[in-house]
């Protein structure tokens, strides 16, 4: 396992009492789960900066105390190749672009007016995504979430669409 913990490899986390993996030297890991769209936000940020990194995805229905006392079990989260760890997908997101500015796809516009009113954009469109959760965890199962959250929230994009 040391071996895969030092690649670009996909890894996967059973959480529980395993230990924390041990810490990538080479590359950034982000601890990630595949339902979770922070998670998935990072992912393309990385990406699309060209920032290599290594995906460990947990399973959130299992978390280890190391997870929980770090930051309470939620996902995702960043390990540097020296150990640290940082989280909230925003933040990760934004080393992600500093990372690489010049590199990869130009996602912030270059005019500082327009890119605040993306970051605006982004802002609400992130507020959304928590009421949309619940629809996500039940995996499009619950009538009653459908019906509450998704119907509120799908005028919001409509009008976000149209902006």
């Amino acid at each position: 396992m040391a071996q895969q913990n030092d690649t670009l490899e996909r890894i996967f986390y059973h959480g529980g009492d395993a230990p924390k993996p041990a810490t990538n030297a080479n590359d950034y890991r982000l601890y990630s789960h595949n339902l979770c769209p922070f998670s998935a936000r990072c992912r393309y940020t990385l990406s699309a900066k060209g920032v290599p990194f290594q995906e460990c995805m947990v399973n959130l229905d299992n978390k280890p105390q190391w997870h929980l006392d770090f930051n309470g079990g939620a996902a995702p989260f960043l390990e540097t190749p020296a150990g640290d760890l940082i989280p909230e997908s925003g933040i990760i997101m934004q080393l992600a672009l500093e990372s690489n500015p010049a590199g990869g796809v130009q996602l912030i516009p270059s005019d500082p007016v327009e890119a605040a009113k993306m970051r605006v954009k982004m802002d609400k469109f992130g507020k959304t995504l928590k009421t949309l959760f619940g629809v996500m965890l039940s995996r499009g199962q619950d009538a009653e979430k459908i019906n509450t959250y998704l119907m509120e929230t799908l005028p919001i994009y409509e009008q976000m669409a149209t902006e």
